[in-house]
C-alpha cells in the first residue's frame, strides 16, 4: 500500500469517524427535536460538524496519551503499529479541537460555549486523568448528553432536548459502569474503576439506579402532556422493556449481554424521540 494511503487510513481509524458521525447526527436529533421538525439550515449544519470535529479530536487525544498502555493491549492501533508518530496524533487532535471550536464559533454563543468547555474537559481527562475510569464513565455520559444540547442551541428551545439529554446521561453512565463490571479483570492495574473503588454489588447498584432514573425521565414528555404522540409512547415501551431486560442481566452478572442491552435499549430511545418529529 502507498505510504500516503496508509497513513490515511491510519487518521481514519484514529478518528473513529462512524462514531464522530453519529455524535454529529445527535446534535442535528437535538436541534429537530427541539423544534419539532426535520430542518437543516446552515447554523445547524455547523453544529453538528464542530460536533463530529470535537469527538474526532477526543478520539485522537485520548489515543495519544493511552499510546503506551495500547502497544501491550491494542498493538493494532495506529499508534503503537508505527503508522502514525505521537506528535502526528497529538497535532491532528489539537488542530481538530480548534477547528471544532471555530466552526461552533461561527455557529452561535451557546454552541461555542459548549465546544470549548468539552474540549478542555476532554483534553484535561486523557491528559491528566486517564486512569481514573470512574471520572472517565462521567465524561462520556456528559459528552453523550451535550450532543442534543449542542443541536439545541441552534434554535434556543431546551425543553425536550433537556429531557433527552439527561436522560441520554443516565443511561450511558449505566453502561459505562456495567462495561467497567465486564473489564473488571482486565483493567486491574491499569485503570481505576467504579467497582474497584466501592465493590461490584455497590456499583452494579448504582448502574441499576442510574438506570431507573434514565426511565423516569425519559417517560415525562408524555406523562406530563409534552406530548400526545402515540408512536412516541409505544417506541419508548419498547426501550423500556430492553432496559429491564439489561438490568436482569446485570444481576444475574451476565455483563457483555447486558451492556449490548443498554446500547439497543438506548437506539431505541432515540427513535422514539425521533417519532416526536413525525406530524
Amino acid at each position: 500500500m502507498d505510504r500516503n494511503i496508509a497513513k490515511a487510513v491510519a487518521i481514519v481509524e484514529l478518528l473513529r469517524p462512524l462514531d464522530c458521525t453519529m455524535a454529529g447526527f445527535a446534535a442535528l436529533l437535538g436541534y429537530w427535536v427541539s423544534i419539532g421538525r426535520v430542518a437543516v439550515p446552515a447554523t445547524a449544519i455547523l453544529v453538528a460538524a464542530s460536533t463530529f470535529l470535537i469527538c474526532g479530536a477526543g478520539m485522537a487525544i485520548n489515543d495519544y496519551y493511552d499510546r503506551m498502555v495500547d502497544k501491550k493491549v491494542k498493538k493494532a492501533r495506529p499508534i503503537p503499529s508505527g503508522r502514525l508518530t505521537a506528535p502526528e496524533a497529538q497535532s491532528i487532535a489539537i488542530s481538530l479541537f480548534f477547528l471544532g471550536i471555530a466552526v461552533a464559533f461561527y455557529a452561535n454563543q451557546a454552541a461555542f460555549g459548549v465546544a470549548v468547555a468539552f474540549s478542555i474537559l476532554l483534553y484535561v481527562y486523557s491528559s491528566r486523568l486517564s486512569s481514573l475510569k470512574y471520572f472517565g464513565n462521567a465524561v462520556v455520559a456528559l459528552s453523550t448528553a451535550f450532543t442534543f444540547v449542542m443541536g439545541a442551541s441552534v434554535s434556543g428551545n431546551f425543553a425536550i432536548v433537556a429531557i433527552l439529554a439527561a436522560a441520554s446521561f443516565f443511561s450511558t453512565w449505566a453502561r459505562e459502569i456495567t462495561k467497567d463490571l465486564e473489564d473488571y479483570k482486565a483493567d486491574r492495574g491499569k485503570k481505576h474503576t467504579l467497582p474497584m473503588l466501592v465493590g461490584k454489588k455497590a456499583a452494579a447498584n448504582a448502574a441499576i439506579l442510574s438506570t431507573i432514573v434514565s426511565i423516569a425521565i425519559a417517560v415525562t414528555p408524555f406523562a406530563f402532556g409534552l406530548t400526545d404522540s402515540l408512536l412516541f409512547a409505544a417506541v419508548l415501551a419498547v426501550s423500556i422493556a430492553v432496559f429491564l431486560q439489561a438490568l436482569l442481566q446485570l444481576m444475574a452478572g451476565k455483563f457483555a449481554a447486558s451492556q449490548q442491552s443498554y446500547k439497543y435499549g438506548m437506539l431505541l430511545a432515540l427513535a422514539a424521540f425521533a417519532c416526536l418529529l413525525v406530524p
